[in-house]
């Protein structure tokens, strides 16, 4: 009796490619215009300089007109190419042109509809998130103020580890305590993603403070 053959493979799924987008347009103007509007040259914004070094570049604060321009110059500009027809630019040379880094302007294609809907002239497209727990949130903002008045150096591990206690006042029953292992929270992480994003809700910056209050004898 012949032995079987091995079983025929399920045909795999097409993989997710991470740089595959919806470009947007096409968009009335010239190129020129669209370079210009993405280098802050028709604006009261300082221009962009050729020569800025890459660091800078990932730094520099961009508002949402010169998101857009360098959106539209990216989408809309052909170039001749190597069979002599024209094509639309690279990304990476309409980066070079622009003087924003590939990946950013990647991003920022992708996300073209929540760049357009964001205010003129604002330099984020960010919402604020909704806390999951607003109540553990406001006690914990009130104690960082009552700190920070004080002259308390407060960081992250200070707000990690006030956030569980006042979370674990709030909900005990939600904490699970086992000798030997670390105390878990149910319903809750305390994860760098809520972290940030509680610093951003409440508008906290942890640099470190040069002088103490006035009030505080030294």
């Amino acid at each position: 009796m012949p032995k079987p053959g091995p079983k025929p493979k399920s045909i795999a799924k097409p993989r997710h490619n991470p740089y595959s987008y919806r470009i947007p347009g096409p968009f009335l103007g010239s190129s020129e215009d669209f370079l210009r509007t993405a280098k802050g040259q028709d604006s009261e914004d300082e221009a962009i300089d050729d020569d800025v070094a890459i660091d800078d570049i990932r730094r520099r604060s961009w508002t949402r007109e010169q998101k857009l321009g360098a959106i539209k110059y990216a989408t809309s500009t052909y170039v001749p190419g190597k069979t002599g027809s024209d094509e639309l630019i690279a990304n990476n040379a309409a980066a070079v042109k622009i003087g924003c880094t590939p990946k950013m302007l990647r991003t920022w294609i992708r996300t073209y509809d929540e760049i357009n809907a964001s205010p003129k002239g604002s330099r984020k497209n960010r919402q604020r998130t909704t806390p999951k727990e607003p109540e553990m949130e406001e006690e914990l903002h009130k104690l960082f103020v009552q700190k920070r008045e004080i002259g308390r150096k407060i960081n992250a591990k200070w707000i990690h580890r006030n956030a569980r206690i006042i979370y674990g006042n709030k909900y005990p029953h939600r904490v699970i305590q086992v000798e030997g292992k670390p105390t878990s929270y149910i319903g809750f992480a305390f994860s760098r993603g809520w972290f940030e994003g509680f610093l951003q809700r409440k508008g906290i910056s942890l640099r470190v403070c040069i002088f103490p209050p006035l009030h505080i004898q030294i």
